[in-house]
C-alpha cells in the first residue's frame, strides 16, 4: 500500500476464495493487508481498497486520493522462486516501482529498493506493521547517496467505517 503501496491488475474478484496458493505463514502475513482502508487524518480524502486476487495469489489495492486527484494500483505477493515477498506499484503520474520485501516481526512485512535519481543513489526502506488493534502502521526511511538514513512516512492505516 502507499498509498500501502498500489498496481495494475486485469481483474478483481469480489468472491472470497477457498483455496490459497502459498503456505500458511505467507498467506498470514498478507492477509493483513486485505481490506477498505484510509489514512488516520486523512479519512475525507484518502482510500484505498486491498483485495485477494485469484487464489490467494496476491494482495491487489487500488487507492485514490481526492485532496489531489492521485490514484495507484499496487500488487503485493509472494516468490516462492525467490523465497521473498514482492510489491508492485503503478502511480497515475506515470510513476512504478518494484520492491522485495521480508517477514519482519510476528506479522509484519519489510521491503527493500534501490534506484537512482536525481538526487543519486537512492535506498529506501519500508515497514507495514499490524497493530492489535487492527491498524497498520507504514514507516519508511531513506538514504541518499549513503547519507544517513532519514524517516519519510511514518503514519497508520484504519480502516474506513
Amino acid at each position: 500500500m502507499v498509498g500501502i503501496f498500489v498496481l495494475a491488475t486485469a481483474a478483481l474478484s469480489g468472491q472470497a476464495e477457498t483455496t490459497s496458493t502459498h503456505p500458511q505463514e505467507v498467506e498470514q502475513r498478507l492477509s493483513h493487508l486485505v481490506g477498505d482502508w484510509t489514512i488516520a487524518g486523512e479519512e475525507a480524502t484518502y482510500r484505498e481498497t486491498c483485495e485477494w486476487y485469484a487464489n490467494r495469489s496476491f494482495v491487489v489495492c487500488s487507492s485514490s486520493d481526492s485532496s489531489d486527484g492521485s490514484k495507484s494500483q499496487s500488487v503485493l505477493g509472494y516468490s516462492s522462486i525467490e523465497a521473498r515477498y514482492t510489491y508492485q506499484n503503478f502511480g497515475s503520474g506515470g510513476t512504478s516501482n518494484t520492491r522485495f520485501g521480508y517477514p519482519l516481526g510476528e506479522d509484519g512485512l519489510v521491503y527493500t529498493l534501490e534506484r537512482k535519481n536525481s538526487a543519486g543513489y537512492v535506498r529506501v526502506t519500508t515497514f507495514v506493521t499490524p497493530q492489535s488493534d487492527g491498524r497498520l502502521h507504514f514507516r519508511e526511511e531513506r538514504s541518499v547517496n549513503g547519507s544517513p538514513w532519514t524517516e519519510t512516512a511514518n503514519f497508520y492505516y484504519v480502516r474506513r467505517k
